[in-house]
């Protein structure tokens, strides 16, 4: 952040809305987003206190990379799981570890989760991910049912609803803003639709080599009747690089 921009009094016009303990130096990037360069950063703990910084920078003509916005810290709660209307809604910063593990918790599962646990639903949307779950459910953008967003002028708005999808006449608004990478506005709270979890059977197949994969693989996608989950293969090769790098992978012998 440019040092006249960095003033005194636009940090305490910053503490003064979210509290001096939450407008701190930055240590690289945020827990929504990765934000390189910025050197302050804002934790705010409610919708209201987001339209009020991002109002402040835009008086102060701050951009967003100048200052980082994180939600990660005071807005990470699950607000509520609605069996009845199979769905969630989250503020996001809310990890999709502890969002997944609130759905499981209610018997049912997210139609698309990201294999980083500790990534942000925020940033899920942001990217609209196509993770675990899309070859059945979609990318994220068909899985969200509503967004509360802060836009950079500080009005907020909701783009669907929580109980109902969004299909109908007139712009989309979540398939427009998911995948934007934060560009039109700053997520806060997210909805999206819950899937019954029914009985997950997880199953391995052991091939010589990837080619002898390939006919099985195009048979189940082709099959009118299979819909998985999820489809993922990997060769030898992917673990032994996975324990060069001493990350930690499956035991690959209990396969064969």
């Amino acid at each position: 952040m440019d040092s006249d921009k960095r003033s005194p009094e636009v940090i305490g016009r910053f503490e003064s809305v979210v509290g001096k303990d939450n407008v701190k130096e930055a240590s690289g990037g945020c827990g929504e987003c990765c934000c390189s360069g910025a050197s302050l950063k804002v934790c705010p703990s409610s919708v209201e206190e987001v339209a009020a910084v991002m109002r402040i920078a835009k008086e102060e003509g701050i951009c967003s990379k100048e200052f980082t916005i994180d939600l990660s810290a005071n807005m990470n709660k699950i607000i509520k799981v609605d069996a009845e209307n199979f769905c969630v809604k989250v503020q996001a910063g809310a990890s999709m570890e502890a969002v997944a593990a609130a759905a499981d918790e209610a018997g049912f599962i997210l139609g698309n989760r990201t294999t980083c646990e500790g990534a942000t639903i925020g940033c899920l949307v942001y990217s609209n991910g196509a993770d675990i779950g899309t070859y059945r459910f979609g990318p994220i953008r068909d899985n969200v049912l509503n967004l509360e967003v802060v836009l950079p002028n500080g009005t907020v708005i909701e783009t669907g609803y929580d109980d109902i999808s969004a299909y109908m006449s007139g712009y989309n608004l979540n398939q427009y803003l998911a995948g934007a990478e934060g560009t039109l506005g700053l997520l806060c709270t997210v909805t999206m639709k819950l899937h019954p979890r029914g009985v997950v059977k997880p199953t391995i197949y052991n091939f010589e080599n990837l080619a002898d994969a390939d006919y099985l693989i195009q048979a189940i996608c082709a099959h009118p009747s299979i819909k998985p989950y999820h489809i993922s293969w990997a060769d030898f090769n992917h673990f032994e690089n996975q324990r060069r790098a001493r990350a930690v992978e499956p035991k690959v012998h209990v396969f064969d």
